[in-house]
């Protein structure tokens, strides 16, 4: 089930890792009020899930526990684990138990996208359930602004879609790219 919740207006954190958060919330922001700055927001699932990857890139092919992925990142450790048996579960993460164990990465940090990330903890991108399949609602075919979420969540896909976990464990210019790139289509839709 999607977790997607309104805030009001958002923040533009220091690091690459909320740098490509951000991307999205800039690609949501198309959907708030002029006047009233408020946006969507991801789940603290998927923002927290990021920056244990990212993290968690930052050592390709090593095992890191969850202890130093919590404290390197100021999470929660019990919420951690929650987020990391997830995505263990989608594929994302090898875990490994005993006194050298901990989680890597199936994939090289290069191959692994936000989009992906976001996926296995959100369960998908679209901003509302008909953008991606009009099955789901009654109203899809006569509905004048399907346009608008279809763009919407396309926007936010590509967003995520173009940062990969070695850009955001390392800060790349590829993340400023990507975060300017969308502020110049945000304001175009």
């Amino acid at each position: 089930m999607r977790r997607l919740q309104f805030a009001t207006g958002h923040e533009f954190c220091g690091n690459a890792v909320d740098r490509g958060l951000d991307l999205y919330m800039i690609a949501l922001d198309i959907l708030a009020p002029a006047a009233g700055g408020g946006a969507m927001k991801l789940s603290t699932r998927a923002r927290y899930g990021l920056r244990a990857m990212a993290e968690i890139a930052r050592r390709p092919g090593e095992f890191t526990t969850s202890e130093a992925v919590a404290k390197a990142e100021g999470l929660s450790k019990k919420y951690l684990d929650t987020i990391l048996g997830q995505l263990r579960e989608a594929g994302l993460l090898e875990a490994v138990r005993g006194m050298h164990g901990g989680y890597r990465l199936t994939r090289l940090p290069e191959a692994i996208t936000a989009a992906h990330v976001v996926e296995a903890l959100e369960g998908g991108l679209a901003i509302v359930p008909c953008a991606d399949d009009a099955s789901l609602c009654e109203r899809a075919s006569r509905c004048p602004t399907r346009p608008v979420w279809r763009a919407a969540s396309d926007a936010v896909r590509k967003a995520l879609d173009e940062l990969t976990l070695a850009e955001l464990a390392s800060g790349s210019p590829e993340v400023e790219r990507a975060e300017a790139a969308m502020k110049s289509s945000s304001r175009a839709i």
